[in-house]
């Protein structure tokens, strides 16, 4: 039912996560075929590495999560020098 929404209007499913409930988006791309804006905070360089390497895993392992997720990574102030990331 989902898909068919997202077929028939233009709309996008904004959300936010944490590190450890992103196992889930590959289901939510499943489901929904629309665009998705995705947020999720990292707290130091740690959490920063581990994004980046699962990230890389579900683009990898599943074609919607490159084609339909757009990823907003937040950080903390004191973590964002310029051009860090």
């Amino acid at each position: 039912p989902k898909r068919h929404l997202s077929n028939r209007y233009n709309i996008c499913l904004a959300t936010q996560s944490s590190i450890d409930k992103l196992d889930s988006l590959s289901e939510v791309a499943q489901h929904w075929s629309g665009p998705i804006s995705l947020a999720v905070y990292v707290a130091d360089d740690d959490e920063f590495s581990l994004l980046q390497g699962f990230v890389m895993f579900l683009q990898r392992c599943y074609d919607s999560i490159t084609s339909q997720v757009a990823l907003h990574i937040l950080v903390p102030k004191s973590l964002h020098p310029d051009n860090k990331y």
